[in-house]
């Protein structure tokens, strides 16, 4: 009887240590998943920090043909570590603009000595609209290289609805800088999409989706809104659409324009009237009217360099033009159709009559 207690006694302490174990191998488990869990999320937070916090430090460089150029704004790009800070100068201008403009808001900058020779509602902030692509552009070069092969993904099915589109299909294979030129010549919003995601599965790996992609590549064009000490400025799009906390003004697009400048590739296809796209078998046509001889706004001095248009915006234009060494930039927000174009005009003939 002895024994058969004992017996019952040892299996029932075998039984309590075996439910121990097993627990305690659980909460063992659950806490290294749990762990591993964490240091994956802290290892991508990390990673988006170092992006976020060093945007200038990231930047991947031009293409091997445009590094071979020496021109000094080429050299610019990757010497300053500061934004541009332009002087204002409108109060000193000897003879005053006494224009009308159709724009609620617009700044006109000397490119040269970086200063303000006009402005009007500077800091106002208004709708980007497709202006924002040249922060885009900016973001998405620092982390991609021109010559990089992209496979465009379902990521174009995320565009807003009447965007416009270079016409981008899935499957299509093309490279960083096409993608850029259907973005800033076509004013492609398909192309802008396909930059932010794969910008942001270069940078965390290719298992961010598309939403998760997206939102990412917005806080890396937010951290180079901060580092160009921007205070007007805010996106939440990587394509410009109308999209609640979304502004900038045409101070601080001039800021982002210069940058813009700096980097050949943009700087290049900005003042493209059109490309063909072997690849598509497609001709890509800028919607920059300044840029087409067949236009009748066509200005003969115009350099570049993004057009924007949505129902919150009005018509934005960003234009450059150059006559012998001078070099102005000129910001238009919320005009019409045709006073973005005259407005611009306007103030460029303008600067290159003082």
């Amino acid at each position: 009887m002895k024994r058969v207690i004992i017996n019952i006694f040892a299996s029932a302490l075998l039984a309590v240590f075996l439910i121990l174990g097993i627990d305690i191998y659980t909460d063992h488990r659950l806490a290294a998943e749990a762990t591993s869990e964490l240091t994956l999320e802290e290892a991508e937070k990390t990673q988006v920090n170092a992006a976020v916090q060093n945007p200038k430090e990231t930047k991947t460089g031009d293409t091997a043909e445009n590094q071979q150029e020496t021109s000094v704004e080429a050299e610019t790009d990757t010497k300053e570590d500061k934004p541009v800070a332009y002087v204002d100068a409108s109060a000193k201008v000897a003879v005053k603009f006494n224009g009308t403009l159709a724009a609620e808001s617009a700044v006109l900058i000397n490119m040269k000595d970086k200063s303000i020779i006009y402005k009007k509602n500077a800091e106002e902030e208004l709708s980007p609209a497709s202006t924002t692509k040249l922060m885009t552009a900016i973001t998405a070069l620092r982390y991609l290289n021109p010559n990089q092969k992209i496979t465009v993904g379902e990521e174009i099915y995320m565009v807003g609805e009447g965007s416009s589109t270079a016409k981008l299909a899935v499957g299509d294979e093309l490279t960083v800088e096409q993608l850029v030129q259907g973005m800033l010549i076509s004013s492609g919003n398909d192309a802008a999409y396909v930059l932010a995601v794969n910008t942001s599965r270069q940078i965390l790996g290719q298992a961010l989706s598309k939403r998760q992609a997206v939102d990412y590549f917005i806080q890396f064009m937010n951290a180079n809104v901060e580092w160009m000490e921007l205070e007007h400025t805010h996106f939440n799009s990587p394509d410009g659409y109308d999209a609640d906390n979304q502004y900038t003004s045409a101070g601080d697009l001039a800021v982002i324009a210069y940058e813009a400048y700096q980097n050949q590739v943009i700087r290049n296809i900005c003042k493209m009237q059109s490309v063909y796209i072997a690849e598509k078998d497609i001709t890509w046509h800028s919607t920059n009217e300044l840029l087409n001889p067949d236009s009748i706004y066509y200005y003969d001095k115009a350099i570049g360099m993004k057009t924007g248009s949505t129902g919150n915006a009005g018509k934005c234009l960003v234009s450059l033009a150059q006559e012998g060494e001078q070099l102005y930039l000129c910001v238009v927000l919320n005009s019409d159709e045709e006073g973005r174009w005259n407005d611009s005009v306007a103030l460029l003939e303008y600067g290159f009559g003082l």
